[in-house]
């Protein structure tokens, strides 16, 4: 198991932190579950969607919907989106919405083991 307690990345006037705990599930690819706090979610989806990284209507619609999502912040610091994080299948979701399909992790064979081995 690992847990992550603080993981902050930073792109322009946006920020996405994160808190998860992570593990292998029975075939060996990686799941948990957590809560990412966003900060300039709107900014962040204008400059992709003037761009080009995501359609121009599509980054309006959401920069729209992250502006109904947002909770004011502390004193002094802008709104944040806080949702929830999961990782099952492969599959990450926000908010139980799936928004990313990992590729399956190929472990490497042990030395000395061959594959039709258990």
């Amino acid at each position: 198991m690992l847990e992550l307690r603080d993981v902050t990345l930073r792109w322009g006037p946006a920020a996405a932190s994160a808190a998860a705990t992570l593990a292998l599930d029975e075939a060996l690819q990686p799941m948990g579950a957590g809560t990412v706090r966003l900060v300039g979610a709107q900014e962040a989806l204008s400059m992709l969607g003037a761009g080009g990284v995501i359609d121009a209507r599509t980054a309006e619609t959401a920069s729209r919907m992250a502006a109904l999502l947002a909770r004011p912040g502390g004193e002094g610091e802008p709104p944040q989106i806080e949702l929830p994080l999961t990782l099952q299948d492969r599959r990450l979701s926000l908010a139980r919405l799936p928004v990313l399909r990992l590729p399956e992790l190929v472990w490497p064979v042990p030395p000395g083991r061959r594959d039709s081995e258990e």
